[in-house]
């Protein structure tokens, strides 16, 4: 899915290490502002969280942008 939107905050860098492969690992969630139909009053918020490195580097609040993202859920068993 493709929205294009505005970043309205970013929210506190998220880091660690692979427990299963041992690499560092960053994501950088960020709140997006977006109007899902032109002729929407008010606009829709998600909290949306990215890996890339280039795009963490680069994110800042107030940036429009046109924000592609992907979903996927997995079931979660001990």
């Amino acid at each position: 899915m493709e929205f294009q939107g505005r970043v309205t905050k970013i929210l506190p860098l998220r880091q660690g290490v692979s427990t299963r492969t041992g690499n560092e690992w960053k994501a950088l969630p960020f709140v997006f502002e977006y109007f899902e139909h032109d002729s929407d009053r008010y606009a829709d918020s998600v909290v949306l969280e990215t890996y890339d490195q280039k795009v963490i580097d680069n994110l800042k609040e107030g940036m429009e942008v046109v924000c592609g993202f992907g979903h996927k859920t997995s079931d979660y068993t001990k």
